[in-house]
């Protein structure tokens, strides 16, 4: 099968990794994906695809830029109006033929659907955030060509939208990211015990730094445990993409952490490839993820699958992945207090995070791998991406 997948912004990074990681699969087992990027994704990206055999290409102009200024909104209405631009025929041409299939990421990217060496063939639409408005969604998906479909990464995405609904991932329009388990292994070795006095422990988040992120709050938590535990040693590790537009942001977080006493050590590192992030999230003692908003976050089933604890705000996305207490530990979005006490007394009970890294890793290996993923793609493609209709506008709740 030959398919394009499009990317359009360079400083989202999680549809980049499900998108570069699904391809790579897919390319081993002799499909022929095409991804379509704007300039300014990270090497680490670019690199990994080419090791795996997969066509990439860059399409100036195809970024959906996210700066705060008049020239960039500019160009996001210019880039909407115009359809993209994108010059899809030349470059596929290098594959020998047309694609049978496109992917598309995003509900903000429906005119590129409607680009001419897109709109007569099938394709889908990846809803992977809840950032927009039911009714503004609505109009957009309401522009997708009849063989466009639309596909969410979680029933709670899926929610967002449609309202309603006992949605699960058993649905044919939800189709989450997988996990390559021939990576991300446990460590054999990881023991749970209670600290004791001089220990240290590793916190840490798997993520590209950014507000919607939450990295303050992950400091604010690190900080709690060392005043409270002064007894301990406290590191807080974020890997990950430091963005160029994230300038005034990363000073923020520095400034907080020389707050921190001085049993505490936060740390930035650069983003990782598969293997780098399956030998952090090993290192690691707990990955936090106390996010504004997610979708399906793979450092979060990734983490499961090598056994490392996680701890995240209960919100759409992360409650699907986490059953709290299960899988996972789930605290009120935005309540620092909250996420730094179920630390402190998840990690007295060394029996519990036994049992719950034991079942998130039960859970992945049954419903989160690639190769699911990789037949639910195959699937839907073989169906002519027909899956759910479009969705209507949510109506307003009563008061």
């Amino acid at each position: 099968m030959r398919y394009v997948d499009l990317l359009t912004d360079p400083v989202v990074a999680g549809p980049h990794r499900r998108v570069q990681n699904l391809a790579a699969y897919l390319a081993g087992q002799g499909h022929h994906p095409l991804i379509l990027s704007p300039p300014g994704i990270p090497e680490t990206f670019v690199r990994e695809l080419t090791e795996a055999g997969v066509e990439h290409a860059t399409v100036p102009g195809l970024a959906q830029l996210r700066k705060p200024s008049l020239g960039s909104l500019a160009h996001n209405i210019g880039w909407l109006l115009g359809g993209a631009r994108v010059f899809l025929s030349s470059l596929l041409d290098r594959q020998g033929g047309d694609p049978e299939f496109y992917v598309l990421n995003g509900a903000v990217n429906v005119a590129l659907a409607r680009h001419a060496d897109l709109r007569n063939i099938p394709g889908i639409l990846v809803v992977n955030d809840t950032l927009l408005p039911g009714p503004l969604f609505s109009a957009l998906t309401a522009l997708l060509p009849v063989k466009t479909k639309i596909v969410y990464q979680t029933p709670s995405v899926k929610r967002h939208y449609l309202g309603g609904g006992d949605y699960s991932f058993t649905d044919d329009d939800i189709m989450p990211p997988g996990v390559d388990l021939s990576v991300f292994t446990p460590d054999p070795g990881r023991e749970f015990v209670v600290p004791r006095s001089g220990k240290t422990v590793h916190l840490g988040s798997l993520c590209n730094v950014s507000p919607r992120k939450g990295i303050e709050d992950a400091i604010d938590v690190t900080e709690r445990l060392g005043w409270r535990m002064p007894e301990l040693k406290f590191t807080y590790t974020v890997t990950g993409e430091k963005l160029a537009t994230q300038s005034a942001y990363c000073e923020l977080l520095a400034e907080r952490a020389s707050t921190c006493p001085s049993n505490c050590e936060i740390r930035f590192r650069d983003p990782v490839d598969q293997a780098g992030a399956a030998q952090f999230l090993r290192t690691i003692d707990w990955l936090l993820v106390p996010s504004r908003s997610e979708s399906f976050p793979q450092s979060v089933v990734q983490a499961q699958a090598v056994g490392t604890p996680v701890l995240a705000y209960d919100i759409a996305g992360l409650n699907d992945q986490i059953v709290d207490s299960e899988t996972g530990f789930l605290v009120p979005a935005n309540d620092v207090a909250e996420m730094s006490r179920k630390l402190i007394e998840s990690m007295k009970d060394p029996v519990l995070l036994q049992e719950v890294t034991a079942a998130a890793r039960a859970r992945v290996t049954s419903e989160f791998t690639m190769e699911r993923n990789a037949r639910d793609f195959l699937a839907l493609v073989a169906r002519g991406g027909s899956v759910a209709p479009k969705p209507v506008a949510i109506a307003a709740k009563a008061p």
